[in-house]
This record gives structure tokens, sequence and C-alpha cells, in this order.
């Protein structure tokens, strides 16, 4: 689990200050840059809510 997470975090969570930075850079409005954050937080949720695996009928005090 140490490998996913770190390199996760270090792609999408280690960018999320330079890349909304470097759009509004490039495009020069404002509210342009935090759309990356917002994706971002958009595609984690989805993952979050699409692929957990089922629990139901599962033992889980193993």
């Amino acid at each position: 689990m140490r490998l996913p997470y770190h390199t996760g975090s270090d792609r999408f969570g280690g960018s999320v200050p330079a890349i909304p930075f470097a759009l509004f850079v490039f495009k020069g409005d404002l509210h342009y840059g935090p759309w990356y954050t917002i994706i971002v937080a958009l595609m984690t949720a989805l993952i979050g809510l699409l692929f957990p695996p089922e629990t139901k009928d599962v033992d889980l005090s193993k």
C-alpha cells in the first residue's frame, strides 16, 4: 500500500500547487487555475465510489 499511496500523492498532490499556477499564467484568467484541483478531487471521488471491494457477507474481523 505504501508505493501506490506515495506515487499518487507525489504525482497528483505534489503537482496541485504548480499546475493551477501554470494554467493561470498561461491563460491569464484567475478562475482558470483551480479547475485542475476540482478535476483531481472529482476523479478521486469517482474512483473511490466505483472501485472499492464489496464487503457484504465478508468476515472483516480477520
